[in-house]
C-alpha cells in the first residue's frame, strides 16, 4: 500500500474523529451497508491517516492511537465514548464542543468532506468497501503530496520504486 511507504507517527496536537460512510453491499441493489472510518490529522503538518474499522470501540481507537500517534501528543476528539479510555501516556486528551471552542475537530471533519466529494466525483451510485479503502488511501496520498508541495507523479514513481 502506498500509505505505508509514507508512514511516520503523528505528534503534537492531533484531531481524531470517526465518520460513517455507506456502500453497496454487492454489485446489485441489495441495499447499503455502513462503513465506519476513523481519521486523525496532525494540526501542525496536516498529515492525515484514515482507517476503515469494523468496530469503533475503545479497543480499536486505542490501538490506532498507540500505533499511529507518538506518546505525549495532545489528542482532540468529539467526545465519542470510546475516547474515554485513551491511555495516560498521551499528555492530554480533550473533548471539544463544536460551538466556539478554540480546540476543535474541524480539520479532520474537513477531511471527511473532501473524502465524500472525492467519492461522489468517482462513484455516483455508491461504492463497495474495497473501493472505499482504495479511495481513502488515494485521498490521503494526494493530501500528503499537496501539503508537501510535491509533484504527485514523481511521488508515485518514488513510492513504486520503494514498494
Amino acid at each position: 500500500m502506498l500509505l505505508e511507504v509514507y508512514w511516520t507517527p503523528l505528534r503534537g496536537r492531533i484531531q481524531i474523529d470517526e465518520a460513517l460512510f455507506t456502500h453497496r453491499a454487492g454489485l446489485g441493489r441489495r441495499g447499503l451497508r455502513q462503513v465506519w472510518v476513523v481519521g486523525m490529522i496532525e494540526e501542525r503538518s496536516s498529515e492525515a491517516f484514515c482507517f476503515v474499522v469494523r468496530e469503533r470501540n475503545s479497543r480499536t481507537i486505542n490501538h490506532l492511537i498507540t500505533t499511529h500517534c507518538l506518546q505525549g501528543s495532545y489528542i482532540i476528539h468529539d467526545g465519542w465514548g470510546a475516547y474515554a479510555r485513551i491511555p495516560n501516556t498521551y499528555r492530554h486528551h480533550r473533548y471539544v464542543h463544536h460551538n466556539n471552542d478554540p480546540d476543535n475537530t474541524s480539520r479532520i471533519e474537513g477531511v471527511w468532506g473532501e473524502l465524500r466529494a472525492f467519492m461522489r466525483n468517482i462513484y455516483s451510485g455508491g461504492v463497495v468497501e474495497t473501493n472505499i479503502r482504495s479511495l481513502i488511501q488515494e485521498l490521503v496520498f494526494r493530501r500528503s503530496c499537496r501539503e508537501m508541495d510535491a509533484d504527485i507523479h514523481e511521488e508515485i514513481i518514488y513510492a513504486l520504486s520503494n514498494y
